[in-house]
């Protein structure tokens, strides 16, 4: 399942939007494809997500989360 949210502005403010039946790149597409006006798509960097949001919400701009950054980013830190 992935779970899609509202920020509209600071963190505490995170209002649950929908929830998915699946992680695919068809559903979401389908979805924001009936939701228009997504202006910003956080993702863990799965390039399904990626090719959905640009096919779906090309003008949104593509971000990492905080947790998927870090949690990829240690490791290469690690070894320097």
């Amino acid at each position: 399942m992935a779970h899609l949210r509202d920020l509209p502005g600071r963190h505490r403010d995170v209002r649950p939007v929908d929830l998915l039946a699946d992680r695919t790149s068809e559903t979401l597409a389908a979805w924001l494809t009936a939701h228009p006006g997504a202006e910003i798509a956080c993702w863990d960097r799965d390039s399904g997500y990626s090719r959905a949001i640009k096919e779906a919400a090309p003008d949104a701009t593509e971000v990492a989360d905080r947790w998927h950054l870090i949690q990829n980013l240690s490791p290469a830190v690690e070894k320097t």
